[in-house]
């Protein structure tokens, strides 16, 4: 019976010592484990397929603290990258775009230190410089548009805008010769009123167009002699 006493017993020290032994290495390699499931990964690309035609469309370019710096993308799934966002902060900032897919930006979007639209530039004649620039304001709401129609590098149109975003004034110099010669007055619709004119160029409006409530020419009133007086009344 002692024998087999101290035989039992001689197993529970063996044991004992096993254990004793095997517990730093389990309390390490969990430290380890913890310590890889804690780790930080920060990503330096992302590719994507929107659209799962097997073509990446969307690439975005990470800093090495983690933060989104740039996203590319192709929005008509051409397999040419058209459109390029760049943040700050995580923050968009300025957003480029090629709309005609002529390999040439021809639309650029500015945005304020809260990643709210500022400014916008279009070039519709694809010369490469912008000639329709739109304005916001604090809050995201265009305010104006500046529009060179005839691509002379001269802005000769200007739209102001509500707060409601409907056109509240507008002007224009129909001649090019760098002075506005049409006023444009709009209702709390945006529906155009009233048009002026300075049809000669002396800087005094000699024509005037007035509008129903439908936007449609209703009656026209002219100074034909430019004496400052109306001399010709035409109804629609």
């Amino acid at each position: 019976m002692s024998i087999q006493i101290q035989s039992r017993y001689a197993l529970i020290l063996s044991l004992v010592f096993i254990l004793s032994a095997i517990e730093p290495v389990t309390a390490q390699e969990a430290a380890a484990e913890e310590a890889a499931e804690s780790a930080t990964f920060t990503p330096k690309e992302l590719k994507a397929d929107r659209n799962f035609d097997g073509e990446i469309d969307q690439r975005e370019f990470y800093d090495q603290a983690g933060n989104l710096v740039r996203r590319e993308s192709d929005t008509d799934y051409d397999t040419i990258m058209d459109e390029f966002v760049y943040f700050s902060n995580n923050k968009v900032k300025k957003a480029e775009k090629d709309n005609d897919n002529n390999g040439k930006i021809d639309q650029w979007v500015y945005y304020n230190d809260d990643g709210i639209i500022s400014k916008a530039e279009t070039d519709n004649n694809g010369d490469g410089t912008a000639d329709t620039l739109l304005t916001y304001n604090d809050e995201g709401k265009l305010i104006r548009s500046e529009t060179d129609a005839d691509g002379d590098g001269t802005r000769e149109q200007r739209v102001d805008f509500g707060t409601d975003g409907t056109p509240s004034k507008a002007e224009r110099d129909n001649d090019g010769d760098g002075k506005v010669d049409t006023w444009l007055t709009y209702n709390d619709s945006g529906v155009v009123t009233k048009t002026e004119t300075d049809t000669n160029g002396d800087g005094n409006v000699d024509q005037w167009l007035y509008y129903n409530a439908e936007g449609k020419p209703e009656r026209q009133e002219r100074d034909g002699n430019f004496d400052g007086k109306v001399d010709t009344w035409m109804d629609y």
